[in-house]
Order: structure tokens, then sequence, then C-alpha cells
């Protein structure tokens, strides 16, 4: 096997499938409705058997040509984040002949969290480290990125909109965008989306994946569904499935306890189902105490669910909400 000098000439699908550059990590028939699904975003050609899984999912037609956005609501368990490091892996073994003399063309993967950025982190060093035709292509490795001789970088980092400007993006894999943390803006993932688009633009063939387990009904990733899914939409694919439809190895039995215990939990973790709960009490507080404007302390707002409310201050931990406030949930990554 030889690494192809074309970025067209490999795909993540390709890379994933039998005799293909990742195979040894993407073995057996799990991964088929993973295949299925990129082989439509790139518009590569499709069996019968992988239109059927693809339209299982998407409920629509496969696109005519190679999407611009990408967005996976998948429940937990279903490999989102193994798809994620071999799409970035991928991306990253392209030309750059659009790149000016010193530019280096980054493959962005932002995470909602330290944590999350080396899971992510660690696949892609793997395939890179393991493989003996990847391996000659990196020249340095950091805690956040590998640097390869093509000068093109694969970046692995919590969600900052501010890092991305000025970069040029070959592509970028928001990463359980649903559970982005609320940092530096009262919509940071929209900030980090906006920025992402002149980033994007410089880039022949540039592509946005957002891949996450879904939460309340409200942010970017509920949106983009929204207005996409199952629309023949010719630039942006959107699919949802359940943990088990992407990864059959889970156990049925596992899902079923877990929907005994708290159907509207596991609904959104197992099921890839949208919490009403959660969207509900959070948006009328949220409303509430933005208006108050309570200056500082935590205030209960029911349901389990505190509020920090900290004008100007930065909150470092896992938090969901708007304007001055941050409400601490469960945000759980596999």
């Amino acid at each position: 096997m030889t690494i192809p000098t074309s970025v067209g000439a490999i795909s993540p699908a390709g890379a994933i499938s039998p005799g293909g550059l990742l195979a040894e990590h993407f073995k057996g028939s799990s991964w088929d409705r993973w295949r299925a699904v990129l082989r439509a975003a790139y518009a590569e050609p499709m069996s019968r058997a992988e239109l059927a899984l693809f339209r299982e999912v998407a409920e629509r037609d496969p696109p005519l040509d190679p999407v611009q956005e990408l967005w996976c609501v998948i429940g937990r368990g279903g490999g989102k984040d193994s798809i994620a490091s071999a799409i970035a892996t991928v991306a990253a073994l392209g030309d750059n002949d659009f790149l000016r003399p010193g530019e280096r063309a980054s493959v962005f993967c932002l995470a909602t969290n330290r944590d999350q950025a080396k899971i992510a982190h660690r696949y892609i060093s793997a395939y890179f480290r393991e493989n003996e035709y990847l391996a000659p292509l990196v020249v340095r490795e950091t805690d956040d990125a590998i640097e390869l001789s093509n000068r093109i970088e694969i970046v692995v980092q919590t969600n900052s909109f501010r890092s991305i400007r000025g970069r040029s993006a070959i592509c970028a894999i928001l990463d359980e965008v649903a559970f982005s943390p609320d940092e530096d803006s009262a919509l940071p993932v929209e900030e980090t989306y906006n920025a992402l688009q002149p980033a994007l633009a410089r880039v022949p063939g540039s592509r946005l994946i957002g891949i996450s387990t879904p939460y309340r009904k409200a942010g970017l990733l509920y949106r983009k569904w929204q207005e996409s899914y199952g629309k023949p939409d010719p630039d942006i694919l959107v699919v949802r499935g359940t943990s088990r439809q992407f990864n059959p190895t889970l156990s049925q039995r596992t899902v079923d306890a877990a929907l005994q215990r708290d159907r509207e939990v596991a609904g959104s973790e197992w099921l890839a189902e949208w919490r009403s709960d959660i969207s509900d009490y959070i948006d009328r507080a949220g409303r509430g105490l933005r208006a108050a404007r309570v200056s500082s302390g935590a205030v209960r707002v029911g349901h389990g669910i505190s509020c920090l409310c900290r004008p100007g201050g930065r909150q470092r931990q896992r938090q969901h909400g708007a304007g001055d406030c941050a409400f601490f949930g469960r945000a759980d990554h596999h």
C-alpha cells in the first residue's frame, strides 16, 4: 500500500474499509453504517446495502456531490471519537498546493474539554505512530498538535474561536458539539462556527464535521438538525441514529435497563433523542436570571441544576447556559 499523493485519491470511507489505510482499526461489519454515511457525504459510489443503511439514519437520498458540512447526531458508544479521528487523519494527507510560502494548513479537531481532546489526540497519534506509511510523515508532535512533512498540521484542542483566526483549515471537526462549554461567549459554538467559515473558505474542498450525542433542544447541532435533517440539501448532510444502529455490538440489555431507570436521560444517551426536560427549565431559568442580573452566587433553579452567575468571570467547568449564567449539569462522553 502507498500513500496517495492527492487528497482526492483517499477518503475516510476508503481508509476504514477492508484493505484501506486504517482498516486495521475498523475491522468487521459493525462499522458498515459509518462507511455508508461517509461514502454518502463524499458522494462516492454506494452499494444497495449501503444505500439502505444510509437512508435509515438520513431519511433522504445521498447527495450528488460532496457536502460542505456533515452533522452526525449519534447515541453514546456509537464510535464517534474513532470516526472523528479517522476523518482528521485522512484530511491531513492531502495536497498543499494552495498554501503560500511558509504557510501551514490545519485540520481542527475541537473538543468540549481537555479530557475529550486527549482522547481524540491519542487515537490520531496512534494511527501515525503504528502505521508504517504514516509514521515517516510526522515532523513534530506536541500535546495539542501533530505537524506533518506536507506542511499540514492536525490541531486537537478545546473549543476556542479565537485560536482559529488567521489560519487555513482543510477540515474542522466539532466533537461532542452539543456539550460545548460556555466560556468566552454566550454562544461559543456559534462563535467557533462563524470563525471557521473564513478559514475553511481558503481551502478548496474543505469540510466541516459536527459529531455529538444530542442534548437539549437548543444550540448549533439542534438547529442544523432542524434545518437540514431529511431534506435534500446539496451542501449539508445530517444523520441521526441510535447507539446500536452505529455500533450493533452494544448490548440491547444494557440499553433497555438504562431506559427503564430514566427514560429521558437514556433516550438522549442511547436513542439519540433530544431532551425536552432540560430545554424547558433551563430556558425559563436563564431568561429569569438574566433579567434579575444576579451579581454573584449559586442559585438553585430546579431539577438538581445549579446556576452560578459571575458577570465578567470565566467558568472552567462543564457548563451549559447563556449570558451571565452557567448551568452545571451532566455531560458524559464515551
